[in-house]
């Protein structure tokens, strides 16, 4: 073997599979996934909980007083000048992380492989 593709060579004579199998194999279990969420779909006629999307990641921060935003700064007095003030970034100690925050009104998930419309 050579040192070109030598590890993905090695992992695919180690499963067997070609790749058009994988890629086959992908495309069976994500129609398999359509036809599950369509046939929950035309049964319920509603879209079911697990489509919804509730809450999602932010990279906001929380200071001690409760204010959340993605960047603090404090006011600090200058050393060589006492009559002038400047704005330093806050430092991390004083701040925590907010993972997630809610929705108000739940969303459809953006990775959903499904048109939806409404038949009138």
């Amino acid at each position: 073997m050579g040192l070109l593709n030598s590890k993905r060579s090695s992992a695919d004579e180690d499963t067997g599979k070609s790749d058009d199998e994988k890629r086959l194999a992908t495309r069976k279990q994500k129609i398999a996934y359509v036809n599950q969420c369509i046939s929950v779909l035309k049964e319920q006629k509603v879209l079911p909980e697990y489509l919804l999307v509730r809450k999602k990641k932010t990279n906001l921060l929380v200071d001690e007083d409760g204010y959340t935003a993605h960047e603090f700064y404090e006011q600090v007095a200058d050393q060589n000048d006492i009559s002038r003030t400047r704005l330093v970034p806050k430092s991390r100690e004083k701040l925590r992380a907010l993972q997630f925050v809610n929705y108000k009104i739940p969303r459809l998930d953006n990775n959903l492989n499904l048109v939806l419309w409404q038949a009138e």
